[in-house]
């Protein structure tokens, strides 16, 4: 009995190991390339700003206040379907769609969910110069069942 909790133990930690790992390869994937058209909203100093963001699933609905090179981001998200572990970035993309920066907005750990109405952020980022437009990407782990 003592063995098999061992190796469920070692078993757990490499599969975390290797989760954290690719949570930081995909982090910096997306710096570089260029977002297509239909993904990217410009952005201006014009006070509050409500918009809403639909693509492959995913609906963020969100306010923003850019002011002095700073921007504040609030709103929440959802995905269809229920998932164990979710991922939430901002793409900071210049006037041709290319991603300059991007940033984490919320993210929920293995199991912790979020089901009572969705995840909400609020965020204050320092806008990288040369930004023109923003837009989201995600990733997560489908849920699997019992645990």
């Amino acid at each position: 009995m003592k063995s098999s909790i061992q190796f469920s133990t070692i078993r757990s930690w490499l599969y975390i190991t290797f989760l954290m790992v690719l949570f930081c390869l995909s982090g910096c994937s997306k710096v570089g390339s260029v977002i297509p058209v239909d993904q990217r909203m410009e952005i201006s100093e014009a006070g509050q700003v409500n918009e809403i963001y639909n693509y492959r699933g995913l609906t963020v609905m969100y306010t923003y206040i850019l002011q002095n090179g700073n921007l504040q981001l609030s709103g929440r998200t959802s995905i269809p379907g229920r998932v164990d572990s979710f991922d939430l970035r901002v793409l900071f993309l210049d006037s041709s769609g290319k991603v300059l920066e991007q940033k984490l907005l919320y993210s929920i750990g293995y199991r912790q969910g979020w089901w009572k109405g969705g995840p909400f952020f609020t965020k204050t980022f320092q806008v990288p110069p040369e930004t023109a437009g923003l837009s989201f990407t995600y990733s997560f782990t489908p849920h699997r069942g019992r645990r």
